[in-house]
């Protein structure tokens, strides 16, 4: 859901996006959702940073634009909310070392 909505906001066309929610919502009641999702989050020029091995991967071209990247951070900030009543937490990694995230996680559960 976050990479469609991210995708068609840069693309400036929710088409495939309102399609993807609707698919999703005429099975809402057969969907186990979670009950908490933990959301890994950094600075953008961080996230660019850490994916900079892949830059000259075409694959990859999604992750180094910061309006798709802003996109799917918004997702997350204002819209998971309105589809599905979740617990959402966050952990800014950008300043972080992997044992930082690790002990924070053991924290959380």
């Amino acid at each position: 859901m976050a990479y469609s909505y991210a995708d068609c906001m840069t693309k400036n066309d929710m088409g495939d996006y309102k399609k993807l929610l609707k698919f999703l919502l005429e099975f809402e009641y057969k969907i186990l959702w979670p009950t908490k999702i933990i959301i890994f989050d950094c600075s953008i020029n961080e996230s660019i940073s850490r994916r900079k091995k892949f830059q000259n991967n075409i694959e990859f071209k999604k992750w180094f634009n910061v309006s798709f990247l802003n996109n799917l951070k918004d997702f997350y900030d204002n819209e998971l909310s309105k589809i599905i009543n979740v617990k959402t937490i966050s952990i800014d990694t950008t300043n972080k070392t992997i044992s930082d995230v690790d002990k924070t996680i053991k924290k959380i559960i």
